[in-house]
């Protein structure tokens, strides 16, 4: 029984990069225990909103809910106290008070994304280089999307 749909030559797999830039994204939150069992990374995943994305390639791809990019901040990290702040304040969160799990979970940011170049065994990624508030142009955009 065949089962691709499409001419195998056509078809790509690994996951796409996005091209460098600023996309709209729903963030969600999950704390993850390090693989060296040190502490505990934060686990920031970006859900891209926008409905029509550039692949680093320069392909342009309708997004169906397909790109999910995601930042680890240890929780010891020096910086990790800068990157939750950051973060809730592109929330709309007033930067002054205690932040919470709530502040952040589910809201819609503008995410500045980068390409990382390949590595050692490691291939071509995205990384997110910082967050603000989104835009009213930016929510209009993204208005109605399904995922």
């Amino acid at each position: 029984m065949k089962l691709n749909t499409k001419p195998t030559a056509d078809v790509e797999f690994g996951f796409t990069v996005l091209a460098a830039g600023i996309y709209t994204a729903r963030v969600s939150l999950t704390q993850k225990e390090k693989k060296d069992h040190s502490g505990e990374n934060l686990v920031i995943a970006h859900q891209i909103l926008d409905r029509e994305v550039v692949s680093n390639d320069g392909k342009k791809i309708v997004n169906r809910g397909q790109f999910k990019v995601s930042r680890f901040v240890p929780t010891d990290s020096e910086f990790y106290d800068s990157a939750v702040k950051e973060l809730a304040v592109a929330c709309g969160h007033n930067g002054v008070d205690d932040i919470m799990t709530e502040d952040i979970e589910g809201k819609i940011v503008s995410v500045k994304l980068a390409v990382q170049p390949p590595k050692d065994q490691y291939s071509e990624s995205n990384t997110v280089k910082n967050w603000k508030p989104v835009t009213d142009v930016q929510l209009e955009a993204v208005a109605g999307v399904p995922f």
